[in-house]
């Protein structure tokens, strides 16, 4: 179980384990795409263990509990992924992106919203330098990921521990958008809505697919705030 940042010696330091690093790196990978640039080095989970998220049987039809509890970590990210790659390679306009992945609107916001071709403009001349570097910063939250594997410990400096805090607002973002979430009132919902459906779980209740993703996004994006409020916290007291 994860243990919140806290500042040792010259670095932010976190305990992680095998399913919550994949879940983070999961996440800043699905977002690398989403922004239309390869993700370098694909970070796979083949033996994360996710804790039972249903009530019932785990597998059916001979599949093995591996194979079951494989998909049940795609799940944590499956929301993530772009709605339509194609659309979602090229984010030049935010302005026109209405046909494209919608959460490109909010990694990329346009400078003018009445204005299609001052957004334009701005995209042409800030987008491409604004890409990358959010894309540096979701590479290094994967370095920063796969390092920590064989340790189960997350030590990042003064520069990582920045990036990192940048990647988890841009996979944030794309939660968010995922879930519906607009205004403080909809994280409210959101928040409401997760602790409901861990009751139903712990109630013994079978959720259905699109309730097992919600579950699933809901945890996510509070863990990834939490990870966030305390690599803040820890940067501020060093």
């Amino acid at each position: 179980m994860a243990r919140a940042f806290r500042w040792e010696g010259d670095a932010a330091v976190a305990h992680l384990d095998e399913l919550e690093l994949e879940a983070l790196a999961d996440g800043a990978t699905a977002v690398i795409t989403i922004l239309g640039e390869e993700p370098g080095a694909a970070v796979t989970g083949t033996d994360a263990v996710l804790p039972e998220l249903s009530g019932g049987p785990t597998s059916s039809g001979g599949a093995s509990a591996e194979d079951d509890l494989h998909a049940r970590f795609e799940a944590l990210t499956a929301g993530l992924t772009p709605s339509d790659p194609e659309l979602a390679v090229d984010p030049v306009d935010p302005a026109e992106l209405h046909g494209g992945d919608p959460a490109l609107s909010r990694l990329l916001p346009a400078a003018h919203t009445s204005d299609v071709a001052a957004a334009r403009d701005f995209a042409a001349l800030a987008h491409d330098g604004i890409r990358a570097t959010k894309v540096a910063n979701l590479r290094a939250l994967v370095a920063a990921c796969e390092r920590s594997r064989e340790s189960g410990v997350m030590a990042l400096n003064p520069r990582e521990a920045r990036q990192v805090m940048a990647a988890f607002t841009d996979v944030r973002l794309v939660l968010a958008d995922r879930l519906g979430i607009h205004e403080d009132h909809d994280a409210e919902r959101v928040d409401a809505q997760t602790s409901e459906l861990i009751r139903a779980v712990e109630r013994g209740e079978t959720l259905s697919d699109a309730d097992e993703v919600a579950l699933q996004l809901g945890i996510h994006h509070g863990f990834v705030g939490w990870m966030q409020e305390t690599l803040v916290e820890a940067l501020l007291r060093h």
